[in-house]
C-alpha cells in the first residue's frame, strides 16, 4: 500500500493572453507611514508581508476564498505588530494573518526550535478523531467510539474549532475535518484557545468520563522513506495498474509511459490510474499520460496575477502593483475530452491527493474520461499555485505566496471538493474496492 503523504508542492504556470478583473482598493501602507515605528523590525515586515501578498495573490483581486473581513484581520495584524518584540508572537501573528486568504499555497515557515514549531508538533496524548461534527475518543485500533470529548483544559470544542478556523487553511470540508483531527488538540490550538493547562497536562471531559491527559511530542520517525517511483505500469492479470505518485519527467516517468502505451496496444481493457497520494508537481504532464492512454483531457483554467516575482521590483513600485488588477488567461474547455472507447478507466483518489493529482482528477471526471473512485482530497478543485517565495527582509522569515489559480472546465462541478463518482467509506482500502467491487475480480493481487 502507499504511504500517507502531506506534501504540498507548487504547480506549473500555464500562460495566456491578457486579461482584466474587478479593480481591488488601494490601501498600500508606504515607507514614510511606517515612520513613528521604523525601529520595530517586526512592523517592517508585517507592512512588508501585507504590501507583496496584496501585489501577488489573486485573491486580492478576486475575491476567490478572501477572508469576507480581511480588512479586518489585516488591521489587526499591523496594530499588532506595533507592540511585538519577538520572533514567536510575530509568527503567530503572520499566520493568523495569512490564513486570510484561506490557500494552503500560502503560507509561512516557523523558524526550528521556535514557539510556534514546537506548539504545533506537541498533542495530548490521547486517541481521538473528528466524526460528523464532533471530536470523539478511538478505540485501541483507531475506531471513533461513542465518547464525545466536551471540552480540553475548562475551553469547549467549540472554541478549539473557532481557533481551528483562524490559524489554518481550510479550502474544503474534508479539509476541516482532517485538521479538526489532527491538529484540534495540538498545543498550539489548546494554548490560543486559552485552556487551562497545569504541568504540562489539561483535563478532557467526555461524555461519559473526565481525566487528566499529558502533552507530549512524538519522536521523529528517523528510519529512511524510499522516494516512490514517479511513474510505473504493469498488467496485473487482466488490469492494467498504473502508480502515478508526482508529475515529474524523470526516467521512471518515460519508463511508465513506455509500459502504459504497451499495454493499451497490447489489448489492457481495464484500467486503474492511482492517484492515491499523489504530490503534484507539472501539470502539463498529465497529457502525456493522457496520450499513453490514447484519451484527450478537457483544458483546466488558469488565470496568472504573478507567475514569477522579482520582489524588489514589485516594491519599487508597490502602489501600482497592487493596483494592477490583470491577469494573463489561459481558458478552459470541454472540447478536447476525447475518451477511449476500449477503456474502463478507474481513478483512485484520496484525502492525501494534491494539487496536479486533483487537477487530472477533475479533468477525467468533467471530461467523462473514467470513473473517479475514493474519497475526497483537502485542496479545492479550483485552487491557487504557482506559488512564490520570499524572505522578509529584516527577521528572515521565509513566506509563501500563490500567483494564481486553475478552475475546473465544468462550471457546474462543485470547484471546492473533488466528489468522487463513488465514495469508498472510512476503513475500506480503495483498491481493494475497486478490483473487487468495481472490476469484479475475484483474485487477490499484491500491489506496491
Amino acid at each position: 500500500m502507499k504511504k500517507h503523504l502531506a506534501i504540498i508542492l507548487s504547480l506549473v504556470l500555464l500562460t495566456g493572453c491578457a486579461g482584466n478583473s474587478v479593480p481591488a482598493e488601494n490601501n498600500v501602507l508606504t515607507q514614510s507611514e511606517t515612520a513613528e515605528v521604523s525601529d520595530n523590525i517586526y512592523y517592517l515586515d508585517a507592512v512588508d508581508a501585507v504590501n507583496i501578498a496584496e501585489a501577488t495573490h489573486p485573491a486580492y483581486v478576486t475575491k476567490l476564498r478572501l477572508a469576507e473581513n480581511y480588512d479586518d484581520i489585516k488591521a489587526e495584524f499591523l496594530e499588532k505588530a506595533k507592540t511585538i518584540d519577538n520572533i514567536d508572537d510575530f509568527e503567530y501573528a503572520l499566520q493568523k494573518y495569512m490564513v486570510a486568504y484561506n490557500d494552503i499555497h500560502t503560507a509561512l515557515v516557523p523558524h526550528e526550535g521556535g514557539k510556534m514549531a514546537e506548539a504545533c508538533s506537541t498533542f495530548l496524548d490521547i486517541d481521538y478523531t473528528e466524526h460528523n461534527g464532533e471530536l470523539v475518543l478511538c478505540s485501541g485500533d483507531g475506531v471513533p467510539t461513542q465518547s464525545v470529548i466536551e471540552s480540553v483544559g475548562g475551553v469547549s470544542i467549540e472554541e478549539l474549532y473557532k481557533t481551528i478556523e483562524e490559524y489554518f487553511p481550510l479550502e474544503n470540508d474534508e479539509a476541516r475535518s482532517f485538521t479538526r483531527s489532527v491538529n484540534c488538540l495540538s498545543l498550539f490550538v489548546c494554548e490560543l484557545s486559552g485552556c487551562e493547562i497545569k504541568d504540562n497536562a489539561a483535563e478532557v471531559v467526555c461524555s461519559d468520563k473526565t481525566f487528566t491527559a499529558e502533552f507530549i511530542k512524538p519522536e521523529a520517525d528517523t528510519t529512511p522513506e524510499e522516494e516512490p517511483v514517479t511513474l510505473s505500469a504493469e498488467m496485473r492479470g487482466d488490469i492494467l495498474y498504473i502508480d502515478f505518485n508526482k508529475f515529474e519527467a524523470d526516467e521512471n516517468f518515460q519508463k511508465g509511459l513506455e509500459d502504459i502505451k504497451n499495454a493499451v496496444d497490447g489489448g489492457a481493457k481495464k484500467v486503474i490510474l492511482d492517484m492515491r497520494d499523489n504530490r503534484g508537481g507539472l501539470i502539463m504532464l498529465s497529457q502525456n499520460v493522457a496520450g499513453a492512454l490514447d484519451i484527450g483531457l478537457p483544458v483546466m483554467g488558469w488565470r496568472a496575477r504573478r507567475s514569477s516575482a522579482d520582489f524588489e521590483a514589485i516594491k519599487d513600485n508597490i502602489e501600482e502593483q497592487i493596483a494592477d488588477t490583470s491577469f494573463g488567461e489561459y481558458p478552459s474547455s470541454l472540447l478536447s475530452a476525447r475518451p477511449n472507447p476500449d477503456l474502463d478507466i478507474a481513478v483512485l483518489c484520496s484525502r492525501n491527493t494534491w494539487s496536479a493529482g486533483i487537477i487530472m482528477c477533475a479533468l477525467m471526471q468533467d471530461g467523462k474520461l473514467g470513473t473517479i473512485i475514493g474519497r475526497s482530497p483537502r485542496e479545492a478543485v479550483n485552487m491557487m499555485g504557482t506559488r512564490l517565495d520570499y524572505d522578509l527582509p529584516n527577521t528572515g522569515t521565509h513566506v509563501m505566496f500563490s500567483g494564481g489559480y486553475f478552475y475546473r472546465p465544468d462550471e457546474n462541478a462543485d470547484p471546492d471538493m473533488l466528489i468522487p463518482d463513488i465514495t469508498v467509506d472510512e476503513g475500506t482500502d480503495i483498491l481493494d474496492y475497486t478490483i473487487h467491487e468495481y472490476f469484479k475480480e475475484s483474485m487477490i493481487f499484491v500491489f506496491r
